[in-house]
């Protein structure tokens, strides 16, 4: 299963301020989505706002984002 920087990196965003531009988002939460942040064991996950904002830009489908 690809990372959300590795899928995000395919859509051809390619860094975290990028990510933090397109989702209107803090540079800290951005950077720990881009990074991979654990919580409880698991990667931190991208909300439905921001996959809906990423799709917007890129036409990625939602299903891709958030899986």
């Amino acid at each position: 299963m690809k990372t959300l920087q590795e899928k995000l990196k395919g859509l051809g965003i390619i860094s975290y301020k990028e990510l933090e531009r397109l989702t209107e988002c803090s540079e800290s939460l951005a950077k720990q989505l881009w990074y991979g942040s654990k919580r409880e064991g698991k990667p931190l996950p991208l909300s439905r706002q921001m996959a809906n904002k990423i799709k917007e830009k890129t036409g990625a489908s939602l299903d891709y984002l958030l899986s």
